[in-house]
């Protein structure tokens, strides 16, 4: 594809039959040593009409549950982001003629923004490493993500010692911690 001169981009569909979080890793893997110029993540749904919707309807198939589906992808972002892989579409988009013919499947209009958030507080947690986190700025594009989805991740940061009213949103690219 290089050679040719043509770009490359990956699609997943993580939780196709016989699709593991594991094998999902592995895929991870995979696009990190083949570094394309993007990549979409789109967890496999059940869509009326299809084989997988008999297969679902015979009790042949489950599909990931939404919480497998963000804390895996959520896993998979932090390489990614260091790797320098765009990531160009994470979870298929709202289109209203699609999202009622979804039978089963983690379809979450925010499942970007989950996983996003998640893998903010992961990185966070782990760049701690058991200090308190007194105050954070951030950049402000992640400011309807830091505190995940429905504010999912504020406890977790109130855990770290981190009250909502310490996170002040900057200009800059970078994040400025204060500890304790």
């Amino acid at each position: 594809m290089r050679r040719a001169g043509l770009g490359l981009g990956v699609q997943l569909l993580p939780g196709l039959p016989g699709h593991t979080p594991e094998i999902f890793r592995r895929d991870i893997e995979t696009v990190l040593a083949i570094k394309p110029g993007c990549l979409r993540l789109y967890p496999c749904l059940v869509i009326e009409g299809s084989v997988l919707a008999a297969m679902f309807d015979r009790g042949e198939y489950a599909p990931w549950p939404l919480e497998t589906a963000a804390g895996e992808i959520a896993r998979a972002l932090p390489p990614l982001w260091r790797a320098g892989v765009r990531l160009a579409r994470i979870g298929l988009a709202p289109q209203p003629e699609l999202l009622h013919t979804i039978k089963a499947g983690p379809w979450h209009a925010s499942l970007g923004s989950m996983a996003r958030g998640r893998a903010l507080s992961a990185m966070l947690t782990r760049l701690l490493d058991g200090r308190r986190l007194v105050s954070i700025r951030l950049p402000r594009r992640y400011q309807g993500e830091f505190f995940g989805f429905g504010g999912e991740l504020a406890p977790a940061y109130e855990n770290l010692g981190l009250a909502k009213q310490r996170v002040a949103m900057w200009d800059e690219p970078h994040f400025a911690l204060e500890t304790a």
